[in-house]
């Protein structure tokens, strides 16, 4: 998941910690409720995530 731009070891972590722990799940998440559990994350960047997620899996 590491793939995706921005998104270092810590970030991966901590998404693997909430239960998300690969691109499939990632894009099946809302954004605006993940980001506030992830520090330093913004809701906008995660959106960016998911929507490079479903690029990648096109």
């Amino acid at each position: 998941m590491t793939s995706l731009t921005g998104l270092g070891p810590a970030a991966a972590k901590k998404l693997e910690e909430l239960g998300v722990s690969c691109v499939e799940e990632l894009i099946k998440e809302n954004p605006g409720e993940l980001a506030p559990l992830i520090k330093g994350v913004s809701e906008e960047r995660l959106s960016k995530w998911c929507d490079e997620g479903k690029e990648m899996l096109k």
